[in-house]
């Protein structure tokens, strides 16, 4: 496999690009969950095939742009991200998002309705209706020491940050702006997508209540899938193959794998 280079343009700051192995004829754009960056989405890139470019979004005060200031709103967010992913509209795509980034992958989604959009992978998160629970409200006025432990529930961040005082100085206001954003989002209705969606949700996952799944149905003109895959609230990167292969999937004209079933099922 080629050696994978990181592009990042100064006319689109929100996205790092990893380019294709071969020619690029499609993308998939992949959002963050709340404290996360573009490395969590890297081991995607040798997942896809060799005509497939990876997008990761890269927020202010994240990754590379750590010293930027964070975005504590998530509606202004939401219209920058959806200006700047506008602009790769010569080439179909997909969006994937988890947690906090299905519902910035969701809403950029309401503001790409075009034909080079091929669906919406959300993963990890309940339908926007019903979010943020309250749980997710609470986050946000949470002290460091709550923050903390907070983050320990998740199981998906390495003990080393968490344990370690000079890097909880410099990425505690990252988490508390994620978790502002997600306090910040108010769901309005509006049409459904005329694209296709596919949930994801992890079958050990205390943080998202399977029941309240069902309801991304309403943001779709087309019959959702639901999967349900082993692992907790971070399934998704113990699942990699499964999730671009689901996603290369909606690159075939009208094509969702199984969605004639439109049913949940283990993997």
């Amino acid at each position: 496999m080629n050696d994978v280079n990181l592009m990042h343009s100064e006319n689109q700051p929100l996205w790092i690009r990893v380019p294709a192995r071969g020619e690029a004829r499609r993308r998939l754009f992949c959002f963050p969950y709340a404290g996360g960056s573009p490395s969590a989405f890297m081991k995607f890139a040798p997942a896809l095939d060799s005509h497939t470019e990876l997008l990761l979004l890269q927020l202010p005060g994240h990754g590379e742009r750590l010293g930027e200031p964070t975005a504590v709103e998530v509606m202004p967010l939401l219209s920058e991200i959806g200006r700047d992913t506008r602009r790769f509209d010569d080439l179909p795509a997909v969006f994937f998002g988890h947690s906090l980034g299905a519902i910035l992958a969701f809403e950029t989604a309401r503001r790409c309705r075009s034909p080079w959009l091929k669906g919406l992978i959300v993963s990890g998160c309940i339908a926007p209706s019903f979010w943020p629970t309250a749980r997710g409200r609470r986050l946000a006025t949470l002290g460091d020491v709550q923050i903390i432990e907070a983050l320990r529930e998740y199981q998906g961040f390495p003990e080393e940050l968490l344990a370690d005082d000079s890097l909880l100085d410099m990425f505690l206001p990252v988490f508390r702006a994620d978790f502002s954003l997600v306090a910040s989002y108010e769901y309005q209705s509006e049409i459904p997508l005329p694209h296709p969606v596919l949930v994801f949700a992890g079958a050990n996952d205390p943080h998202v209540d399977q029941k309240l799944l069902a309801h991304w149905q309403q943001e779709s003109e087309r019959k959702i899938v639901v999967e349900i895959l082993q692992g907790n609230h971070f399934f998704f990167s113990q699942h990699v193959d499964a999730i671009t292969a689901r996603a290369s999937g909606f690159f075939q004209a009208g094509h969702v794998a199984n969605e004639e079933q439109g049913k949940e099922f283990f993997i």
